[in-house]
């Protein structure tokens, strides 16, 4: 997803509204985090060994907003 397309995403919505992240494990449970921080930084895409995503700061590379949460 892109910066704009998230950007659409969101106007559709009066703009008080909280903005909350969810993500579902493996055992099908719901987690909850708020937002702390928004950021663009430069970097590169990896996968680890146990091909987990990994992300290399690096100043070059891709630029990417990056999005930190924290549990609710």
């Amino acid at each position: 997803m892109t910066v704009h397309d998230l950007r659409a995403k969101l106007s559709k919505f009066e703009g008080k509204e909280e903005v909350v992240v969810s993500w579902e494990d493996e055992q099908s449970q719901m987690h909850f985090f708020g937002i702390d921080e928004v950021s663009l930084r430069r970097g590169t895409p990896r996968r680890l060994p146990n091909e987990k995503l990994a992300f290399t700061f690096n100043g070059s590379g891709l630029e990417c907003v990056f999005i930190e949460v924290s549990p609710d």
